[in-house]
């Protein structure tokens, strides 16, 4: 019965949009990725630096993504969405100026108010109540949204090694994508079933989540945690081997960053929705297989000589993270009403902007002792996180969801 709901339920236009939206404002990044590296060894940009300004990109996540989350909650989600590209703008203006301080500048003020893919999921969710959309529905529009930040990954740096033979050319066509996103923002309807928070005690209610108090959201923030320990403990040992193992130039890793960006796309474009679909409300066991695939199969990913084969593993861990990301957005917009979503999405940000800032560290250090510390921390991390949804996923999030979401708003 549900499932022919499903198929007749209308999308509401405002997810096309929407996904083009996010998919330019995502490339105007992405455009000059080609070209950072150059451009920070020329300006003398040595490691501690590159790690500074690593730092700093996390730190201004960490705090936006909570601050902007939850104002979209307050003020709408499509003023937020307005703040989050004036934020890139200013951030491409700014880098325009030639020095390591523009550099910082810029990111710290992109990565802090440039919260538009977590401010989008919250609209997504709130689009899909208007058309009368089921949770598979809001499935599939996450899934496309994914689809088109991973499209835009793959097409941005292509574009700039097309296009732009600088990364002052670069600038100019990201600036060019962010005039179009505008244009889209502009058009972008509001939400009919948005509801607002409470404006009287603003300042005390602002940082208020009842939501945060319920077991589904906590099981969800720990899997959140646990998986962002994982991939950054993993990143400065995974970076340094694939250096040691293979020699990659700048070619080759545009090559994997293509590879990589298509099978995240089509995993939660396609895949995603059809697992999700077949398993009904209860997506354990797949959440779990995905977990296996994703801890089981990076050690060999990091142990092998061969090239193909970090390929052929990295592409079912690649479709298992999209498939858990997925599910995990979608369970959230079950858990919270629209006027604490967007502060639910942004707590979550602010989680692995967390995680982003201490774990690359961590990691690093561990390394010096022997590559396989850091690597038996990452499988720690991703066991128990199986245990996690093992133990507590069906009982808190699955079967209580709807219950916690109404909870949650009589706590309000």
């Amino acid at each position: 019965m549900s499932t022919a709901v499903s198929e007749t339920s209308p999308q509401h236009h405002g997810m096309l949009i929407g996904s083009i939206m996010v998919f330019l404002t995502v490339a105007s990044s992405a455009v000059y990725f080609p070209f950072n590296e150059a451009r920070r060894d020329r300006l003398g940009c040595d490691a501690l630096c590159t790690g500074g300004i690593t730092s700093l990109t996390s730190g201004c996540q960490l705090v936006g993504a909570a601050l902007i989350g939850r104002a979209s909650d307050y003020y709408g989600r499509i003023p937020i969405l307005w703040i989050g590209l004036i934020g890139a703008f200013v951030a491409v203006l700014i880098q325009t100026l030639d020095s390591l301080t523009s550099v910082a500048i810029g990111v710290g003020i992109g990565s802090m108010l440039n919260q538009n893919i977590s401010v989008t999921k919250a609209l997504f969710a709130e689009y899909n109540t208007d058309v009368g959309g089921t949770e598979a529905d809001l499935t599939g529009a996450v899934g496309k949204l994914g689809m088109a930040i991973g499209l835009s990954f793959v097409a941005g740096p292509m574009l700039g090694t097309v296009l732009a033979s600088s990364f002052e050319e670069a600038q100019i066509i990201s600036a060019g994508f962010l005039v179009v996103s505008g244009v889209l923002l502009a058009i972008l309807p509001q939400p009919q079933t948005h509801k607002t928070a409470e404006s009287h005690q603003a300042i005390q209610r602002f940082w208020r989540l009842p939501v945060l108090q319920t077991r589904g959201a906590q099981v969800i923030t720990m899997i959140r945690l646990l998986l962002a320990m994982g991939f950054h403990f993993y990143i400065p040992v995974w970076r340094v081997s694939l250096k040691n193992r293979f020699s990659l130039g700048p070619k080759d890793h545009a090559q994997f960053m293509g590879f990589v960006g298509i099978l995240y796309a089509i995993s939660q474009g396609v895949i995603a929705k059809l697992l999700l679909k077949r398993a009904g409300r209860n997506p354990t066991n797949i959440l779990l297989v995905c977990i296996a695939l994703l801890g089981g199969l990076r050690p060999f990913a990091l142990w092998t000589k061969s090239i193909g084969i970090v390929y052929s593993l990295y592409a079912p861990m690649i479709i298992a993270l999209g498939v858990v990301n997925t599910a995990i957005t979608t369970a959230c917009s079950s858990l919270a009403d629209s006027s604490q979503l967007g502060g639910l999405f942004g707590f979550l940000e602010s989680v692995e902007s967390m995680a982003g800032i201490i774990c690359p560290m961590l990691g690093g250090l561990f390394a010096r002792l022997s590559d396989d510390v850091p690597l038996a921390v990452v499988c720690s991390c991703y066991g128990l996180t199986f245990l996690l949804i093992l133990l507590f996923f069906h009982d808190h999030v699955v079967l209580n969801k709807l219950e916690d979401a109404g909870t949650s708003k009589k706590v309000e």
